[in-house]
């Protein structure tokens, strides 16, 4: 008997464990990314290139640092198609159609309320790269609390937007003034957490080139001690990096931007891309490495003025 209770103490630990697991590598992560063919406009881009977003999953064609584009997208599915005709479906599916007709009715607590994903209409329609959809929704002005974090994982919509490198969709939320870059999800993890863990510098550069977040911003430290350029760094993400090193330059080391809580390292540029550095040699990634020794160089002996 003893040893039955033992054996299902273990296995309940097990169960824990995993569960743990799973639910650390999505806060990491962050919300899930669309699936193949789930974009509109059917590319990809980790590089800084001009397509219009940037999933880099796509299990027929492999991204990478230069930019490739992936073109096996699906037709778009409908909310009608889905068998699922509230708000939420109609943004996930960025059918815009039955959405204008839906907001002409929606109340504000409509607008912004959540599924069973802890998601708004505008967290489908960002992190799923529903261009048209996400603008349709901004245009309907204070009804929709752009910053409206996730009740399960604390993500807003451009967190969503930013981890899946949709850069048409963070552009719109930006500019619309109400998303906030420095806001965080759970973990205390924000936009360019997402954007430099899976390569998206295109994203990276907007984010940090917005004055309330600034070059700070990659110095930003999620629980476990983790930034954006330590993400970029422990993945090899060579076009994000290249992002960070010329923020970098452009602000002199000093960091620049709003607050960040408290959550920036110390330390000067030189000593914080050298702990980058050695990150990327640990995980493999000499290029990576390469770069970020190079620029620890540049800010100690002060050539990058």
């Amino acid at each position: 008997m003893i040893r039955g209770k033992t054996a299902s103490c273990r296995v309940f630990v097990t169960v824990l464990t995993i569960m743990r697991r799973a639910s650390d590598d999505a806060d990491r992560i962050g919300p899930p990314l669309p699936l193949d063919g789930d974009c509109e406009h059917g590319n990809a881009d980790s590089g800084g290139a001009a397509p219009a977003c940037s999933t880099s999953r796509c299990s027929t064609c492999a991204d990478d640092d230069d930019g490739s584009s992936c073109v096996h997208a699906a037709p778009l599915p409908s909310a009608e198609a889905d068998g699922d005709f509230s708000l939420h479906a109609a943004c996930r599916a960025g059918d815009l159609d039955a959405v204008e007709a839906m907001l002409a009715q929606a109340t504000s607590r409509d607008l912004n309320s959540c599924d069973g994903n802890g998601w708004t209409p505008l967290f489908h329609a960002a992190s799923r790269c529903r261009t048209a959809v996400v603008a349709a929704l901004l245009a309907e002005g204070e009804r929709v609390v752009v910053d409206l974090p996730s009740p399960l994982t604390g993500a807003t919509a451009l967190v969503g937007a930013a981890g899946s490198g949709h850069i048409h969709v963070v552009e719109l939320l930006l500019a619309d003034g109400r998303a906030d870059p420095r806001a965080v999800g759970f973990r205390n993890r924000g936009a360019l957490h997402g954007a430099a863990l899976y390569g998206h510098a295109a994203v990276a550069k907007l984010l940090v080139d917005d004055v309330r977040l600034g070059p700070r911003g990659m110095h930003a430290a999620d629980e476990t001690g983790r930034t954006p350029l330590l993400d970029a760094a422990a993945k090899g993400h060579v076009a994000v990096l290249r992002v960070f090193v010329e923020v970098a330059r452009r602000s002199d080391g000093d960091g620049g931007g709003d607050s960040m809580g408290g959550r920036v390292q110390c330390g000067d540029t030189a000593s914080l891309f050298d702990s980058a550095a050695a990150v990327a040699e640990e995980a493999g990634h000499d290029r990576a490495a390469g770069l970020l020794r190079a620029a620890a160089q540049e800010f100690k002996l002060g050539s990058h003025t």
